[in-house]
């Protein structure tokens, strides 16, 4: 049986925003590394798909995704919402473990 709670569905939302946003922006490494984990939470259960979630909020950082040259206005504002939502995501999984 698979399902696939709301946090997880906002996460991929802002994910894949994320990823076009750098395409865009010719940050083409950056997006690749991003997808992987996209993939990684969309066909992992379990530890795996946490993982994956909790390495992209690593990514939010201002020193890692927060320096790529991006043109969009709102980047800052964006790595935030996806750092936010794939906390959140990350958190449910936890306690849906515990």
């Amino acid at each position: 049986m698979s399902f696939m709670i709301s946090e997880i569905e906002d996460a991929i939302r802002q994910i894949e925003r994320t990823v076009g946003i750098l395409h865009q922006s010719s940050c083409e490494r950056r997006a690749i590394e991003l997808q992987r984990y996209l993939d990684d939470v969309r066909g992992t259960v379990g530890f795996a798909q946490r993982q994956a979630l909790f390495k992209i909020g690593e990514l939010c950082h201002p020193k890692a995704l927060g320096d790529a040259n991006i043109s969009d206005y709102g980047w800052q504002t964006q790595l935030q919402t996806l750092h936010d939502v794939c906390a959140r995501a990350f958190n449910k999984l936890e306690t849906s473990v515990a």
